[in-house]
């Protein structure tokens, strides 16, 4: 590993002068030690983001006192406690299930929201310092795609198929979140900020750059996530092992439900695209429905619409339709269906 210096600033104005390409923030910093420990990423600083204290909102707190009954969750809150969060799990429960499938409960107690969603890809090519020609590194190839890519993309996969690796970032964009980022400091010492719809904006698909997955740049830090209420709503992933596995096909669903009837949906399919995928074709056939059995199989089918598999896996495209039919049924379970 290449050595680095560390700097822990205080408060923010202190720590957005210290960001940049190679001063990186570290909330828990498992993904980015793990890039550099692999030669992948090459730090000259990091800044540790655990002494910045009293700033409004805190970047360690868990606010359910929003306007409009939404949740504003810090940047640096761990997913353990977004899992165990009784606001959380009452306002916006899809983002309590996908906390709750993410890693280990070793790994939830320190990994953060805001690291949570930058994470960099799960590629092997990627994090191979040897494929130096990896689009994701600034290469011209997408080595995976005629390589060994069972657990790659089956949606947008045409320029890069490596996958997004976070759990809650499918849920945040089925909830339509909006990511709160620190852009600079004004003349008095308070920051400036700027807001990325998690359904667009913050996510960055690899036609549009595929050196990045959220549209976060240097200098910049994310502060928060807002989170509208939706009680209708579920998370649900399956993986290899049900232990410390990444999603080989996850789906939030986010129901409005009146008098028995879906009157609309929202449907975010994870671990099958390079960003959140949004499912228009399973929200068109759930709605307007009771959630029985034929609308169900009927959301399932529209849910892989568009889908380009690669050579080896097609399966993907089955799981996604499973993860489909079973959010839209633990939604409905909640709606009291």
């Amino acid at each position: 590993m290449k050595a680095f210096r560390y700097a822990r600033p205080n408060d923010v104005a202190s720590a957005l002068p210290l960001l940049s390409a190679t001063q990186r923030p570290k909330g828990g910093g498992f993904d980015l030690l793990d890039l550099a420990k692999r030669g992948v990423a090459s730090p000259d600083m990091l800044v540790d983001l655990s002494g910045l204290k009293g700033q409004q909102p805190p970047m360690d707190g868990i606010d359910g006192a929003g306007d409009h009954g939404e949740t504003v969750i810090g940047a640096r809150v761990t997913l353990a406690r977004i899992e165990a969060s009784a606001e959380v799990a009452a306002r916006c429960p899809a983002l309590a299930d996908a906390a709750r499938e993410a890693a280990t409960p070793q790994v939830r107690n320190a990994a953060t929201l805001a690291g949570n969603l930058l994470q960099r890809p799960r590629c092997a090519y990627f994090r191979d310092p040897f494929f130096t020609d990896c689009l994701k590194r600034g290469g011209s190839a997408c080595a995976a795609q005629d390589g060994v890519h069972d657990e790659m993309a089956v949606f947008g996969n045409a320029k890069c198929c490596a996958v997004h690796p976070s759990n809650l970032a499918t849920a945040l964009a089925a909830l339509r979140a909006e990511v709160r980022i620190v852009t600079g400091i004004d003349a008095k010492g308070a920051p400036k900020w700027r807001t990325a719809a998690c359904d667009e904006g913050f996510f960055v698909r690899p036609e549009q750059d595929a050196t990045r997955e959220c549209a976060v740049g240097p200098g910049e830090l994310v502060w928060d996530v807002i989170v509208p209420a939706a009680r209708a709503s579920a998370y649900v992933e399956v993986n290899h092992k049900q232990s410390y596995d990444w999603a080989q096909a996850a789906c939030c669903a986010v129901l409005d439900v009146f008098e028995g009837k879906i009157r609309g949906a929202r449907i975010v399919l994870g671990g099958v695209a390079p960003v959140p995928w949004r499912a228009e074709g399973a929200e068109k056939a759930i709605a307007g429905t009771s959630g029985a059995a034929g609308a169900l199989d009927a959301a399932a089918e529209a849910a892989a619409q568009g889908a380009t598999p690669l050579r080896d896996n097609a399966h993907k495209v089955r799981l996604a339709k499973v993860v489909v039919r079973r959010a839209i049924e633990a939604a409905l379970a909640r709606a009291g269906r």
